[in-house]
């Protein structure tokens, strides 16, 4: 089977689109199919990450006067029109000889208009979609939504009703890495008493610098004891040396990490976070990890609710003060144990396989 994927990454929309892309890819060629990534080139894209995990890579020519400010109204991201992008994307796959079985979509500024051009060219494709916003029309074969509670009755009016639905966090797509520490992580959690190891993870871009002044809030509003803050940055973050100033500066122990590729180990050799939400989410829970979780963009708060009234200690945006910090500090020590087996129950790691035997039965 040949499956292209079309994904993009830049300082607006960050690392997680393409990282878990990456994922499927990557379990998909285990069971024999050719994977190739159409990508635009960005600023901040990860074009070089895919290339050395061995994928062929169709390249977008960013437009000239694309911007490198952040943007926040993602239906802006792709940098051009849907039907420029489509007309280009097809272009790409016929002078590299590569007609898909399917194509997998990973994107908030696309819609049905994309989907229904490139499908045109390639009437025989499966048109599959990864979304998490549930907010315009798509015509696709099959759709991938790992909403936290997302139900399939929601996308009623934004799908046909042959499209395939998977829905809610079974179907997160994350390494197999995450599940198979999974065992690990109940035997460590469970004799953890007072946590002193803390990981820090805001996104792979991180284009407010929100890790910088966390460290700074930190070493001001927080007493315990902390062994280790371990911070990880991803190649994109422009604001690297200035956290690593930040964190020469930090009254505790502090460790900066850049383009990891062992995040399910990191995850387990520490003992509570303060991540944003996203993907890496579902990476915590699977791993029993106690999170202070920041909603760091607008589609994030769909969930921001949905993780309070279970329990979880939740900021809906980045504007907290010390004390606030203080405050969920003190929380995440007291139900320490609590939280660990809120997160667990919220993700068991096995979506991958789920998604990848669904998407073999096509």
């Amino acid at each position: 089977m040949k499956i292209a994927f079309r994904v993009d990454a830049s300082l607006s929309i960050g690392s997680g689109h393409v990282v878990r892309c990456l994922t499927l890819a990557d379990a998909l060629r285990k069971k024999g199919a050719h994977c190739v990534f159409i990508t635009k080139a960005h600023s901040g894209n990860l074009i070089e990450l895919i290339k050395s995990r061995s994928f062929d890579v169709f390249i977008l020519p960013a437009e000239p006067n694309s911007s490198e400010e952040y943007i926040q109204n993602e239906k802006f991201w792709l940098g051009g029109t849907q039907r420029d992008d489509a007309i280009k994307s097809i272009d790409l796959c016929n002078s590299n000889n590569f007609a898909p079985d399917a194509l997998v979509t990973d994107h908030y500024s696309l819609d049905e208009s994309w989907e229904r051009i490139f499908q045109s060219h390639f009437p025989e494709a499966k048109i599959v979609v990864i979304d998490d916003l549930c907010n315009r029309k798509h015509e696709c074969y099959l759709l991938i939504d790992s909403t936290l509670e997302r139900q399939s009755a929601e996308y009623k009016p934004f799908v046909s009703p042959e499209c395939i639905l998977l829905t809610g966090t079974d179907y997160a797509l994350l390494r197999e890495d995450f599940a198979q520490l999974r065992s690990l992580a109940v035997e460590k959690r469970k004799n953890i008493t007072l946590p002193r190891k803390v990981l820090i993870t805001m996104g792979g871009v991180d284009i407010n610098n929100i890790t910088g002044t966390l460290l700074k809030k930190i070493s001001n509003s927080i007493d315990t004891q902390i062994d280790l803050i371990t911070v990880v940055l991803g190649v994109s973050c422009p604001h690297k040396d200035e956290i690593k100033r930040i964190a020469k500066g930090c009254k505790f122990n502090v460790e900066v990490l850049i383009n990891i590729n062992n995040m399910p180990q990191v995850m387990l050799e520490n003992d509570i976070a303060i991540g944003a939400l996203g993907s890496t989410t579902w990476e915590r829970a699977v791993l029993g990890l106690p999170t202070i979780n920041l909603a760091i963009a607008e589609n994030q708060l769909v969930i921001v609710e949905k993780l309070i009234d279970k329990g979880f200690i939740v900021f809906s945006d980045t504007d907290f003060s010390e004390e606030d910090l203080s405050s969920a500090w003190c929380r995440l020590q007291d139900e320490y144990q609590d939280l660990v087996a809120r997160s667990f129950a919220l993700c068991d790691g096995a979506g991958l396989q789920r998604v990848v035997t669904s998407l073999c039965k096509m």
